[in-house]
């Protein structure tokens, strides 16, 4: 019969030589503190925590700085079951313990990032916490100084499709407002050193859209080098705050944001590259138009450097990509086209169409994924010869991702 030994990862003060020779140990206890932050930053907090009970190494490792430089709020982050008579056991935000991560491990964030949650209690409750931290700044007993000064990343992604989830290609959209909008802005305001805000599927009432970004344009006016506004609002409403942003290098932005004026704006900044998006959940009808021709030759002239690409997500199979008119459009520095569309059949004339508005700029055309529909069987009637001759429209062209099966 074999005999199981037990393998010990730390070495006990008290063990005599003889209990030492008795066990095996292993030297997972001298990994160096570079690889174990690397390890324990893919870990969740709770499976953080019971690495930390593993040894006296891993221990410290657990408090290292770049372990916590990315925090993500998530539904059970931070949580504990509490039970409620109408809808049982729910996952309720924990203050007590919410105040000891900050007060431990505060001060080491550096990226903040708010998934989507459908517990807006527990959004609203976590935010307001680490404003009142960065408010307090050690003030008092109760907080400690340095959580939320050094935070350079807010990515705040809302939950904006409020259908089953168990149905994923039904959409009913709704927007954030009210107090989860008061608390965002709070914690917006309060953050004063962020070079990256992303914001994606708030869709804002017009009204609140254009008050949305008045604090982050008096405090990040020169240290804002990237801003993603997605779908900020779900209906047309240009948001000119994006011209503010002098040292702005990327902007992620939704057409129905976009206007003649916000385009003369990004021409007088340092800005290189425009990202305009649509995802699954952006407008994509006949009331999605571009800025026109005029706009664009005008911020070419004043930005010479800045370089376009389109990147378009979408689900049915009747939904309009690329609003873009050559008469109008033509004058766009478009350097990639990226589409996520496999239920939408894209004609070998949209293809051409695209290589004839941009073939002197364009470097990067992409189909993502598989298509879902049957394509024609004869050669002649696919996208096969249409894609050739778009690489030999486009000289610059130096990636292409397709998939005709």
């Amino acid at each position: 019969m074999e005999t199981i030994i037990a393998l010990y990862i730390d070495l006990e003060d008290e063990e005599t030589e003889e209990d030492k020779q008795k066990k095996v140990y292993s030297y997972w206890d001298q990994t160096p503190d570079i690889l174990l932050e690397e390890i324990f930053s893919y870990l969740t907090i709770r499976e953080r925590y019971y690495a930390s009970l593993v040894c006296r190494s891993w221990y410290r490792a657990f408090k290292l700085q770049n372990v916590w430089s990315t925090f993500t709020l998530e539904d059970t982050t931070l949580t504990r079951g509490k039970f409620n008579y109408y809808s049982g056991w729910q996952y309720v935000l924990d203050h007590m313990r919410t105040s000891t991560c900050l007060n431990k491990v505060g001060r080491n964030f550096r990226t903040l990032i708010f998934e989507p949650m459908l517990n807006f209690y527990n959004l609203y409750e976590f935010m307001n916490m680490v404003s009142w931290y960065t408010e307090r700044q050690g003030s008092d007993n109760t907080s400690v100084a340095g959580v939320g000064t050094y935070i350079r990343r807010l990515r705040f992604t809302f939950p904006c499709n409020m259908a089953n989830r168990d149905d994923p290609d039904r959409i009913r959209l709704f927007g954030t407002g009210g107090k989860l909008l008061e608390a965002l802005k709070r914690l917006m305001r309060n953050l004063q050193n962020l070079r990256c805000l992303e914001l994606i599927d708030l869709m804002l009432d017009s009204k609140e859209a254009l008050h949305l970004m008045d604090d982050i344009c008096v405090i990040c006016t020169q240290t804002l080098s990237k801003l993603v506004l997605i779908n900020t609002t779900r209906y047309y409403c240009p948001l000119l705050h994006i011209g503010v942003f002098l040292n702005l290098n990327t902007l992620v932005i939704s057409p129905q944001n976009l206007h003649e004026d916000v385009i003369d704006l990004i021409g007088y900044t340092k800005l290189e590259h425009l990202h305009i998006v649509q995802n699954r959940y952006s407008p994509k009808d006949t009331t999605m138009r571009l800025p026109k021709r005029s706009s664009w030759i005008k911020m070419k002239k004043n930005n010479p450097y800045l370089k376009v690409h389109f990147e378009v997500e979408s689900h049915k199979p009747t939904d309009i990509l690329l609003p873009i008119d050559l008469l109008e459009h033509g004058g766009i520095p478009c350097h990639s086209i990226v589409l996520d569309n496999p239920n939408t059949q894209i004609s070998s004339t949209t293809i051409l169409a695209h290589g004839t508005f941009f073939e002197s700029t364009l470097k990067v055309y992409a189909f993502k994924g598989l298509t879902r529909y049957f394509l024609h069987r004869n050669f002649a009637e696919r996208l096969d010869e249409a894609l050739v001759q778009f690489c030999r429209m486009c000289p610059n062209l130096h990636t292409l991702v397709a998939f005709c099966v």
